[in-house]
Formats: structure tokens, C-alpha cells, sequence
């Protein structure tokens, strides 16, 4: 069978594809924590057998020597209260838990024969065995997996693979083998066999910890019988919740070194995917995954807002795509065949971070880290940039099929009616319109106001700019700096919060003690500082250079581009203080929604909502009376929705709670004003870009 298959990489070696010295360094770490455990569950174990025995023995000489009603259900109950511990210890044995397998459809050779011979190839390639089923999904993803029960922990299980249709829709033939090759780079690992042990005893202590609702109704139907039954059903929790306790420690143990281990599988997995596909290939993988789950998010976001016209999408994979296109031309992306070409120089999309934080509790390293190792195996393999529905019989059924399914539990109010791709492409056309700054300015405003001055006191200077696009081009990389130095801040921020448990981080690819984050953070702030400083002096050139535009227009123009800027910035600052001023309004209504308190309490909180609501309708009546004055360029009303408050005396209540209507009207007139007051300050902004470049003629 003639298939697309992408050749290898050329390998004089694959050392880089055994486990390397941490690897197995964490699997010996793995095992040593699971035999820990086990030490702790035979203590638990036979310490619980040991107390059952004394309580049978106990409970029989009650019995046996005292002829009382209530004693002999006392000692009844005791000997009950050992054989409950005893059951609480082993009745995970009893569980059997399959994987979730909703929102899977299996697929079968005779329907995707080329898939299947592709894959078959694959495994063989990789030296794993063929999959025991293969199923395909709606999202943006791929997996193994299995059931594990105690018989994989003794014995081969053979896996499944999981493909999500949302990652075929925008990889290419060589990149989708780079992906898979990953996956059965996990079914290759000895360590799965750890992963078995692990799950299993992570599944027995949940089962202890979390799942014990039909223990509990065992323990309160056998309470209610008989006082001395409630006595011994109270003995039996306090046992139980001391093995609890002892669990509790052993889950944290096990899953810290499990999830140290997995990070190393991950990078095992890459290397896998470079030899099969080569370096270049699983680079470009990872970025399009990301890529592709944030268009395939914005999609599901659409549909969902939808639901309530009663409209449904036909093709969520043509709208993928669709997404794609329209995200490929705001961030200027490179395409081919209809797919972004995702490289990190110029790219407006991906901003480079040097701070990189690996949890002890995490699963997988960072993207950055995966990216940086697949760089140093550096084997490149071929590239086919055919899409990967090519491996498929029937692409339009598949996803035609896979999207109805998606509604299968959607209630809507009115008959549905799907959209075509027209009216989609139009919703997206007009949200670019809508939510994007023009063209000329968008990377460069991203995420940020203009920077603030007085339009009528700055002092006039040369004006280093003579193209404004061409300025605007080689400016934009200062902003995408901007936003990765504060990401960065954030996250060590993070590390420095003394809860976070944060032991180490990575910066500039090299690790540091948790000690140091303040250091390097006041070193990133100096730096985001210079770079603030810098997109002022930016953007006091470009007012300048506009202003000596408009001089050459007339004097009426230089004076209204003046005045767009100075109420340009009234209106900023006024959007900013509302959105604090709801950011502190919200705590206070919050608490009081489905909530008993004291009636002392409640006349408290109730005089903090009253002066709060009083605050913000005066606000409101300000701002409107600001909002209406002639002379302002910007027009915008804010929404009935968001004046639907009265003067409220927050006295009607139902017993101990507030009245909810009321509690309902505050706390969606504050969220209303304060997405109103956001969306003001953006749209705000937009028109003054907009209209500086009609009175400038500037395209």
C-alpha cells in the first residue's frame, strides 16, 4: 500500500535515545518510595488485624460475661468496629476503574486502512508493539493509555492510543508522526510498568482517602440501629482517620518522586519522537499543538456563545482552520498550506521567556526545556507538509461527525439551526474588526494603554520618525519584550510566595534555589522599567510625528489631535479606577450568595454593600454626566444593564440569608460595569488610532 510516510532522521548513533543517568536515577527512587509504601501498608495492615483481633476479643467477653441489653450491643459493635477497619484497609481490592472512555470512538483497519499501516510502520520503527485499540476524539491532543488493574502490575498490558482529530486538523504528515512516535515512546519505556505500581497504590489510597461514601452510609445506617452501635461507629471513625492521616504522608511521598519521574519520560518520549521523525519535526510539533488547542479553544468559545441564538457550527475543523488563517495574519505568521509556520524569530505570537519553573509536583517540564533538548539531539528527518487528514478514508464525515457530537447533551432554548462557514467566517471578520487594533498599530499596543504625557504641555523635539509603518515594524519587539519580562516577574513572584512549596527555577537555562527569585526579579524589573521607559519616549515620538502631520493639515487638525489624546487619557484613567473600584466591590457581594450568617454579621456586611452600591451609583451618575458633555470626541453609554441598581436597604431577608434577587442585581451590575469600563478603555484607544489615521490619510 502506497502510503505518506516521512523517512527518519539518518542516525550514525541512538545513545540519545536510552535512558539517561536521572532517569534511572528516578526510577530507583520510584521503587524505593513505592516499597516504603508497601512497609507502611503492611504496618497499617497487620497493626489493623492485630486491632480487630483485641476488639473481637474484647467485644467477645462483654458477650460472654455480662448479661446486659446494651453491653452485649456494645461488645457486638466493637467486634463489627475491627472487621469495618479491616474492610476500610483492603476494599480497594474490590474496585475496578476503567478508563473514561467518553467522548472516544473507536476506529477499525477495514475503515482507515492507511492509518492503520502508518501507525503499523510506526511501531515498528520504534520497536513497540501495535496498539490494542485505537481511538480517535474532538480536542487537540494524542495519549496512551490503559486499564490498569493488579494483573498489569505483573504482566504485559498492551496499550491504547488515543488521537485527537483538533491536532490532525493542523499538523502535517511528518509532524503527526512526530507526535504518535512520541506516544509509543511511552509504550517503549520500562518505566510504564513503575507508572502501573504507582497508579495502583495512588488508586488504593484516593479509594481510602476520597471514596468512602458508601462506607460512611454503611457506618450511619449501622450507627442508627442502636446507641452502642453509634458508640462503636464513632471508635471506628477515629481508627480510621488515623490511617487516613498515615495516608495522606505516603500519597505525597509517592506521587513527588512519580512526578519527578514523568518529567524524564517526557524528555525519553522526545527522544524517541527525534529518532523516528527527527528534532526539526518534533520541534515544530509542540508549537503547532499550542497553536492549535488556542484556535480549537476559540472556536468551542463561539459555539458556545451560540447556544443561546440557537445556532450550532457544521465543521468545527473547517472553523479551526479559519481561526488559524485569521490568527496567522494578526501575528503576521508565515503560512503554508493553510498552516502557520511557527519559528521563534520575529514571531509576534510566541514571546520567549528565560524564567522556567518545574514543580516538584509536575508532570511535564516545560515547553521551553523540551524544545532546548530536542535541540541538542539536533538529527533532522524529512518533512512532508501534506496535511495529515491525508491518512484518513473520509476527513468530512469524521469531522462532520465528531462536531455533532459535541451538541449531544446541548440543550437549547429554541430549535437549532447550524451555521454555514459564511456566517462564520463573518463573526470572525467582524470580532478582528471589533477587538484589534489597526493594523499598522496592533503588535506594537498589544496588551498595553498609551503610555501617558500631556498632550498640550509636551515639549516639542525632533522626530526621529520618517515612516511610520516601518517605525511601528521595528518597534513591535520592544512590547512582545514587555510581555514576557512581566510573565516572567509573575512567575517569580510565584516562587518567592513562601506556600507555593517552590524549591528551584531555571533562568536564562540555568537552575537556581528559590532563594534567589527576588534578586533576579528586581534585576527583570530594572529591565521592564528601561523597557517601559523606552515605549514612552515611543510613543511621545509618534504624537510628536503625528502633530507635525497635522500641522501641514491645518490648525483645527493639530488642535483635535491634541484633544483625542487629553480625553483620550481622561477616559483611561476614569476606566481604570472603575475596574479597581469594582476589583474591591466584588469581595464584599460574593460571600453573601446562597450564605447564612448571624443577624450580627449580616447588618454589617449589610452596611459595607450599602455604602459600597451608594459609591458606585454616584460614580455612575459622575461618569455619565462626564460621558455627555458635547465637546467629548468618544460617545459611549453605559448599558442599562449595569444601572439596574436602586437604593437597596438589603433588610429583606429569608431567614439568615440575604435576599438573592438583590445580591443577583449587585453582583451582575458591578461585573457589567466593570467589563463595560474595560471594553471602553480598549475601544477608546482604537478610535483614537483609527481616527488619527483618517485625519492623517495614512493607510
Amino acid at each position: 500500500m502506497e502510503i505518506l510516510y516521512p523517512k527518519g532522521p539518518e542516525l550514525t548513533n541512538d545513545d540519545f535515545t536510552k535512558p539517561s543517568a536521572i532517569f534511572k536515577s528516578r526510577v530507583r527512587k520510584v521503587i524505593v518510595a513505592l516499597v516504603l509504601f508497601a512497609i507502611i501498608y503492611i504496618s497499617l495492615l497487620i497493626a489493623g488485624i492485630a486491632m480487630a483481633a483485641f476488639l473481637a476479643i474484647c467485644g467477645g467477653a462483654l458477650i460472654f460475661y455480662i448479661h446486659n441489653i446494651f453491653v452485649i450491643a456494645f461488645g457486638a459493635g466493637l467486634i463489627i468496629a475491627g472487621l469495618m477497619v479491616l474492610y476500610f484497609l483492603v476494599k480497594f481490592l474490590f474496585e475496578r476503574k476503567k478508563t473514561d472512555r467518553s467522548g472516544m470512538t473507536e476506529i477499525f483497519e477495514q475503515d482507515e486502512p492507511v492509518l492503520f499501516e502508518f501507525i503499523r510502520r510506526l511501531s515498528k520503527e520504534t520497536g513497540t508493539d501495535f496498539p490494542k485499540h485505537i481511538y480517535i476524539s474532538t480536542e487537540v491532543n494524542a495519549s496512551v493509555f490503559y486499564d490498569s488493574t493488579l494483573k498489569s502490575m505483573f504482566f504485559p498490558v498492551r496499550k491504547n492510543l488515543l488521537i485527537g482529530m483538533g491536532l490532525v486538523n493542523m499538523v502535517n504528515v511528518s509532524e503527526l508522526k512526530s507526535v504518535i512516535a512520541h506516544e509509543f515512546g511511552h509504550f517503549s519505556q520500562k518505566s510504564m510498568r513503575a507508572g502501573s505500581y504507582v497508579y495502583q497504590v495512588n488508586q488504593a489510597i484516593y479509594n481510602m482517602l476520597y471514596e468512602n461514601q458508601n462506607y460512611h452510609n454503611i457506618l450511619v445506617s449501622w450507627a442508627n440501629i442502636h446507641n452502642a452501635f453509634a458508640l462503636c461507629a464513632r471508635i471506628t471513625i477515629s481508627m480510621v482517620t488515623g490511617i487516613q492521616n498515615v495516608q495522606k504522608l505516603a500519597y505525597k511521598m509517592v506521587n513527588k518522586q512519580y512526578s519527578l519521574l514523568t518529567q524524564q519520560m517526557e524528555f525519553h518520549a522526545d527522544a524517541m519522537s527525534a529518532m523516528a521523525a527527527g528534532s526539526n519535526n518534533a520541534i515544530h510539533a509542540l508549537r503547532r499543538i499550542e497553536f492549535a488547542d488556542d484556535c480549537y479553544n476559540t472556536v468551542l468559545q463561539k459555539y458556545n456563545e451560540w447556544v443561546a441564538l440557537g445556532l450550532k457550527g457544521g465543521n468545527l475543523y473547517t472553523h479551526q482552520r479559519i481561526i488559524a488563517g485569521s490568527m496567522s495574519t494578526q501575528f503576521k505568521l508565515k503560512v503554508n498550506n493553510g498552516l502557520p509556520l511557527l519559528g521563534t524569530e520575529g514571531n509576534n505570537y510566541m514571546a520567549s521567556s528565560r524564567i522556567s519553573i518545574v514543580e516538584a509536583w509536575a508532570s511535564h517540564p516545560t515547553m521551553q526545556q523540551r524544545e532546548e533538548a530536542l535541540k541538542h539531539i539536533n538529527v533532522n528527518g524529512e518533512v512532508i507538509d501534506e496535511s495529515a487528514w491525508l491518512l484518513f478514508s473520509d476527513p468530512n464525515k469524521i469531522q462532520e461527525t465528531l462536531t455533532k457530537d459535541l451538541y449531544e447533551n446541548v440543550k437549547f432554548k429554541i430549535m437549532p439551526t447550524v451555521a454555514n462557514d459564511e456566517a462564520f467566517i463573518k463573526e470572525v471578520r467582524e470580532a478582528e474588526q471589533d477587538n484589534r487594533y489597526p493594523a499598522l498599530y496592533d503588535h506594537y499596543y498589544r496588551g498595553r494603554e498609551i503610555s501617558k504625557f500631556d498632550p498640550f504641555t509636551l515639549p516639542d523635539r525632533t522626530v526621529e520618525i520618517t515612516n511610520l509603518e516601518q517605525f511601528f515594524t521595528q518597534q513591535t519587539s520592544i512590547n512582545t519584550q514587555r510581555i514576557a519580562l512581566e510573565k516572567d516577574i509573575r512567575l517569580l513572584m510565584q516562587v518567592e510566595e513562601k506556600t507555593s512549596g517552590i524549591k528551584s527555577f531555571d533562568y536564562n537555562g540555568e537552575k537556581y534555589k528559590a532563594s534567589y527569585a527576588a534578586t533576579i526579579r528586581t534585576t527583570l524589573e530594572s529591565e521592564l522599567k528601561a523597557l517601559v521607559d523606552k515605549l514612552q519616549e515611543t510613543d511621545e515620538q509618534v504624537f510628536l510625528y503625528l502633530l507635525h502631520k497635522s500641522a501641514a493639515i491645518s490648525d483645527a487638525t493639530r488642535v483635535n489631535i491634541r484633544n483625542y489624546y487629553k480625553q483620550y487619557f481622561e477616559i483611561q484613567q476614569k476606566m481604570n479606577e472603575n475596574l479597581t473600584f469594582c476589583n474591591h466591590f466584588l469581595p464584599l457581594v460574593e460571600p453573601c450568595i446562597d450564605k447564612t450568617y448571624s443577624v450580627e454579621n449580616n447588618m454589617k456586611m449589610a452596611a459595607q454593600l450599602q455604602e459600597a452600591t451608594d459609591a458606585l451609583m454616584s460614580r455612575m451618575e459622575k461618569l455619565a454626566q462626564y460621558l455627555a458633555d458635547p465637546a467629548l470626541h468618544y460617545k459611549f453609554t453605559i448599558p442599562a444593564s449595569a444601572t439596574n441598581l436602586k437604593k437597596m436597604t438589603y433588610t429583606n431577608l429569608n431567614g439568615s440569608k440575604f435576599a438573592q434577587n438583590e445580591i443577583k442585581i449587585i453582583n451582575d451590575c458591578i461585573h457589567e460595569f466593570g467589563n463595560w469600563s474595560y471594553n471602553s478603555g480598549f475601544y477608546c484607544q482604537k478610535q483614537l488610532l483609527e481616527r488619527q489615521l483618517e485625519l492623517l490619510g495614512i493607510g
